[in-house]
């Protein structure tokens, strides 16, 4: 539910400011890039190159990490060591919170600016 939130936060924020073809696009390339987070912050710079490993490493702290919102299967059967599944889900759904109330405060802003006629 977490994920869907930001998801929608994010569709949201595009659809105050672009058209609905261009905000279905935006929003999947965000979905996309979220879902790859962390291997866009891990490229090898050995194999692609010093520019490629920062820009990959700059949509990773831009576009929200969206893997974190599907705890790993160790996880969920308590296998994991010093993690409990409530506090990570917790800390998880506190920062889904505060990310898609952002992104819909400035969607509200970007709205109020809007001329409908």
């Amino acid at each position: 539910m977490c994920e869907v939130g930001i998801i929608s936060a994010v569709a949201t924020l595009f659809s105050s400011f672009s058209s609905p073809f261009l905000t279905a696009a935006f929003t999947f390339g965000v979905f996309v890039v979220g879902r790859s987070a962390d291997t866009l912050a891990h490229l090898p710079e050995r194999a692609y190159g010093h520019a490629l490993h920062m820009a990959g490493a700059g949509l990773a702290r831009v576009f929200p990490n969206l893997d974190v919102y599907v705890p790993a299967r160790s996880l969920l059967l308590g296998e994991a060591a010093n993690v409990s599944l409530p506090g990570y889900m917790g800390t998880a759904a506190a920062q889904a919170f505060f990310y898609a109330g952002a992104l819909l405060t400035v969607s509200a802003l970007a709205f109020r600016t809007r001329d409908f006629q």
